[in-house]
């Protein structure tokens, strides 16, 4: 057993509207978009808004506007020159990207509920952290926590929002909670993150792209301070790497790393549970909680 979604409950009607969202759009952005489609961290934002929202409010799904815009224009790439068809592919994604980035602006000022809590001030955020992101691309330095604080202001910045709507369509007055909600929502989405590279690192292809494009997974991370020695041969090498290696590489990430970026996650659930413990004990908090024990018994399951 390991991270599934499917073990989750998610209300199937908010993958629903999602697909009539995108089905509103110039076909030349639905195209982009099958290009990228995340379809495992929608779910996991998904799961969050049957935790906390309204499923019938017109604010869910509105941060995957915001999430695709940021997936068409990516913060890693494969360092080989393009082709001349790439460098129309990729400006045709950055295009359906800005479309997708002024509809998610247009609703959410549109919403009265949203138009004046700074959704789009921290939405904004989300360029900057891309930005720099691209620093930590190839680059052998990242540590755990750089990477912890880039997945913050990436996939935490994306389910923070998404838990913040969530609060507000279920008209939460008390702005301490709502601050509360989105802070468990960020802590959220970097367990997400964590849990998916570690799965993602069993599969050899997935894993050696990673490395390509230097955007390392964290078990790699956690291994490069056990095995420096490998790793920096293996980085600097004149050739590229041959497909052992590359395979000697991922072992050594789960053989050193697994653990550790393991034991991060669950220090994270941990926290999140004793936030979790300060909301009102509603149907809410008794959602959150069952999800926390989910959480925890996959991270756990890797051990067994």
């Amino acid at each position: 057993m390991s991270f599934e979604l499917e073990h989750y409950t998610i209300d199937v009607a908010l993958e629903e509207d999602y697909q009539t969202i995108i089905n509103q759009f110039p076909t030349s952005v639905q195209d982009s978009i099958k290009t990228v489609d995340p379809t495992q961290k929608r779910a996991f934002r998904q799961l969050l808004w049957t935790i906390f929202g309204d499923p019938a409010s017109q604010l869910n799904n509105q941060v995957e506007l915001l999430a695709l815009a940021g997936e068409l224009t990516p913060a890693s790439f494969m360092p080989k020159p393009p082709s001349p068809s790439d460098m129309a592919f990729s400006k045709a994604q950055a295009y359906s990207g800005q479309f997708l980035y002024g509809e998610f602006i247009r609703r959410i000022q549109a919403n009265k509920v949203t138009a004046d809590k700074g959704i789009l001030r921290q939405a904004a955020e989300l360029w900057l952290a891309m930005t720099d992101r691209l620093q930590l691309n190839f680059n052998r330095r990242e540590r755990v926590a750089d990477y912890l604080k880039d997945q913050k202001r990436r996939s935490g910045l994306l389910t923070a929002l998404t838990c913040r709507l969530a609060a507000l369509s279920q008209q939460i007055s008390d702005s301490s909670v709502i601050e509360l909600i989105s802070t468990i929502g960020e802590t959220l989405g970097v367990i997400e993150n964590i849990l998916t590279d570690v799965n993602l690192s069993e599969d050899s292809i997935i894993f050696r792209n990673r490395i390509l494009s230097g955007n390392y997974p964290l078990p790699t991370i956690f291994a490069f301070e056990t095995d420096s020695e490998w790793f920096d041969g293996f980085f600097a090498a004149r050739e590229k790497p041959s497909s052992d290696q590359f395979e000697t590489a991922r072992k050594l990430s789960l053989q050193d790393g697994e653990k550790g970026a393991l034991d991060l996650a669950l220090e994270l659930i941990s926290q999140t549970k004793i936030d979790a413990e300060s909301l009102p004990a509603d149907q809410v908090q008794t959602r959150l909680l069952a999800t926390l024990a989910l959480l925890k018994n996959d991270a756990d399951s890797y051990s067994i």
